[in-house]
């Protein structure tokens, strides 16, 4: 038993199988379980699994921005969702930007200039539309 590889086995996992990975990766505190990682995992892992280890991980303060490639598109837009009903945009939103979609920086954008929320808008001008950028202008011109 001592030469068990896992990591070599999770291709061969089926969804049952990976799920009690996962939650045993989560259940560590260092992120690993038998020498395997959620980023070891994340490939094989349907969008339930990749969201719910997203979460925890999130939760726990812990770096998520190797989770983007494999979320799907609309769980950022309900992340700064979120982030706009609260009224606070915090610095994980900039790693977000190239995930969102045109209608929530559209909303990010309407927020900033009603100085609902504070942010660098500098950092968010190569994600914006152009419609997004004029209005932007248009205020700083009229203020």
């Amino acid at each position: 038993m001592k030469d068990i590889n896992l990591k070599k086995m999770i291709p061969f996992l089926d969804d049952e199988e990976l799920e009690l990975l996962v939650n045993k990766i989560l259940e560590s505190e260092e992120g690993i379980y038998k020498n395997v990682t959620i980023k070891d995992l994340l490939p094989f892992l349907d969008e339930d699994l990749i969201e719910k280890a997203f979460k925890s991980d999130l939760n726990k303060n812990k770096d998520v921005s190797f989770y983007f490639p494999f979320l799907d598109d609309e769980f950022y837009d309900d992340i700064v969702s979120k982030m706009l009903e609260n009224k606070k945009i915090d610095d994980k939103f900039y790693s977000y930007l190239p995930y969102l979609s045109e209608e929530i920086l559209s909303k990010v954008v309407d927020s900033y200039l009603k100085d609902e929320i504070d942010l660098d808008i500098n950092r968010v001008y190569p994600f914006l539309s152009d419609e997004d950028i004029r209005k932007i202008f248009r205020k700083s011109i009229l203020d």
